[in-house]
């Protein structure tokens, strides 16, 4: 049955018609179909002082209301679910309240295929902006993992022995400390190159040294 029919049905169970009691056995069946949620992903209902999260072509209910709907006896009404369920129509859920499945409710109530297209075309993007997220992260962690891997960080000693050659007057044990203390990044970077690091303080002290002007040289006179 598509969802325009049971359009229609909705109409008519609200006419004169409907109200001839009792039910025949396929009026009530129809009417158990038209009581479940066709929402798709589900709703939530409040009923009996609760509140139930039910997935489509799924109702919540009672012997007790089925019976008043329908003009049966309670007996009549659990024996035609019972019969229903062992001919897998229905699958009944829960002990205290009867919380009824549809069985193959697609069967019944079609999603319009438009909405199923929509549907199936969010998951889709969902699905694949997830993957890509998870794509680039794992190339960053991967990228950031290599250049750990190729990097080596250096002992004091090995700074000492480069500072020296160069000269430059910078303290091994401080450059190493700075760096330990960072876990060897430049800002947000692994670094790549410890010499690189060194030649970059020793510009940096370079710079900070106080200059002569040479303005007045020509004052100074040779011994």
């Amino acid at each position: 049955m598509s969802q325009g029919w049971f359009k229609i049905w909705r109409q008519v169970e609200s006419n004169w018609v409907w109200d001839d009691k009792p039910f025949a056995r396929g009026q009530a069946w129809i009417d158990l179909i038209s009581r479940a949620t066709y929402k798709d992903g589900g709703e939530s209902v409040f009923f009996m002082n609760r509140v139930f999260v039910l997935h489509r072509g799924e109702l919540v209910t009672s012997l007790r209301i089925l019976a008043k709907e329908w003009g049966w006896s309670t007996k009549k009404v659990s024996k035609f679910l019972d019969d229903l369920q062992n001919d897998k129509m229905i699958e009944k859920r829960n002990s205290d309240l009867l919380r009824i499945y549809i069985m193959n409710y697609e069967k019944y109530q079609p999603i319009d295929e438009e909405k199923k297209r929509q549907r199936n075309a969010k998951e889709t993007a969902r699905k694949q902006q997830g993957n890509t997220s998870n794509e680039v992260e794992e190339s960053k962690e991967g990228k950031r993992s290599k250049e750990r891997e190729r990097f080596q960080k250096p002992t004091v000693n090995e700074v000492r022995a480069y500072c020296e050659e160069r000269k430059n007057g910078i303290d091994p044990q401080r450059f190493v400390d700075f760096y330990e203390s960072k876990g060897w990044l430049v800002g947000r970077n692994p670094m790549k190159d410890w010499q690189a690091a060194v030649r970059t303080w020793e510009k940096r002290d370079a710079d900070q040294k106080p200059k002569r002007s040479g303005k007045y040289d020509h004052l100074i006179t040779k011994a």
